[in-house]
């Protein structure tokens, strides 16, 4: 008998409880009690909080006496890195040239603090404030806005489809009978999850068709997407007609993000990633 995490194979579930970082939910579904949150210290903060499960936050004096782990480890962070002498790795050197045994070592400090920071091809501007208290030093912010915006789209692309591969991955591996699920090698099936962004790989190099403004281009996108979740075990497809209007495309088009969004929350308690649009204006 297949082992099946939500019971038969083809039964449409409904997640019991939406996955959210309050104590009561993740102590129900966790079974434990969650990681303590050191509060948010504020001039208006009253003295005694009604949350008798808040954890106590320590007076000045205290903090003072017996500073916690937490300050402990960056303190000696801070230290290291200020030090004068480099931190040195003693171990293999990486790199073409490195032999097995070699245990030449190779400063850390220098390849933490590189001297040009790369962010794929691109070279990120200098980190290069102006003194303290001299001007622009409080407006001063690196790195800009729009590599900001580039980099918080970036994260999230990536994010959803090495989470759409590793959903699809983890199925095939929970419902190994399951028809049209484990079809074919997994190169195939890996090109069928990247035929949802229309590429041969993960890594982003433009704007995904899924979050295109004209819906006629997201059309070949979403109906892959479909495609790809109509063989995973209870998950709810509407049917795709031969052709499409905008109107019957926008309501097709959200049934599918609502089945990957439950499917998603019904294995891993959580809210599914999900892509952002490109944007408008690049920092290159």
């Amino acid at each position: 008998m297949d082992r099946d995490p939500l019971g038969k194979v083809g039964c449409l579930t409904r997640c019991p409880s939406k996955y959210v970082l309050d104590g009561e939910t993740y102590q129900r579904v966790h079974g434990m009690n969650p990681a303590p949150v050191t509060p948010v210290l504020e001039q208006d903060m009253p003295t005694e909080s009604s949350n008798t499960s808040a954890p106590a936050v320590p007076s000045s004096s205290t903090a003072q006496t017996a500073p916690s782990s937490t300050l402990v480890a960056e303190n000696a962070a801070i230290t290291a890195f200020s030090s004068s002498s480099a931190t040195v790795f003693k171990g293999k050197k990486p790199g073409k040239g490195a032999k097995l045994g070699d245990t030449t070592g190779w400063d850390l400090v220098k390849a933490l603090t590189p001297e040009v920071f790369r962010f794929e091809h691109h070279v990120l501007p200098a980190f290069s404030p102006p003194e303290k208290g001299s001007p622009g030093y409080e407006e001063y912010e690196w790195v800009s806005i729009l590599w900001r915006r580039y980099l918080i789209w970036d994260i999230a692309e990536l994010a959803f489809r090495f989470e759409v591969f590793a959903l699809d991955a983890f199925l095939r591996e929970e419902y190994p009978k399951a028809v049209g699920l484990t079809e074919g090698s997994t190169i195939e099936r890996r090109q069928k999850v990247c035929d949802i962004w229309q590429g041969t790989g993960f890594l982003p190099s433009g704007p995904s068709p899924l979050t295109a403004n004209e819906w006629q281009v997201r059309e070949p996108a979403v109906r892959a997407f479909a495609d790809l979740m109509r063989t995973w075990p209870r998950t709810e497809i509407p049917d795709v007609p031969e052709r499409f209007e905008e109107t019957s495309f926008n309501e097709f088009e959200r049934a599918v993000w609502e089945a990957y969004a439950q499917t998603y929350t019904d294995y891993h308690w959580r809210e599914a990633p999900l892509p952002c649009s490109y944007p408008d204006v690049l920092p290159f």
